[in-house]
């Protein structure tokens, strides 16, 4: 997760990963910012793939933000994926992860 600390003014934000600096102009600013994160810190946080994370990206099965035109790179909010995997909703569908092969599950219970 992140950790954070005011300090003269600036706001300094830690994860396993990166550290940012942050001037804070109020409080309000201090506790709204959150980083956006790559697939790498979705997946390991999900305990899935970061390619299985693109997959549902460019599929709207969890929340991500574009960015470019032609190939898309995608970032992450946290704490989009964490309200999304946590609260159900009927007007979106509950994410599920397909099959790799599809008819896997009919030849073992044929089998």
């Amino acid at each position: 997760m992140y950790e954070s600390a005011v300090k003269n003014n600036v706001v300094e934000i830690q994860s396993s990963q990166k550290a940012w600096s942050v001037e804070a102009n109020s409080a309000a600013h201090v506790s709204s910012f959150e980083p956006f994160v790559d697939d790498h810190t979705v997946a390991l946080h999900l305990l899935i793939t970061p390619r299985r994370v693109l997959e549902m990206a460019r599929k709207g099965e969890i929340p991500a933000h574009p960015l470019g035109n032609q190939r898309k790179t995608w970032r992450f909010r946290m704490s989009e994926i964490d309200s999304h995997f946590s609260t159900r909703s009927e007007k979106r569908p509950s994410a599920s992860i397909t099959l790799a092969v599809p008819g896997t599950q009919e030849r073992k219970r044929l089998g």
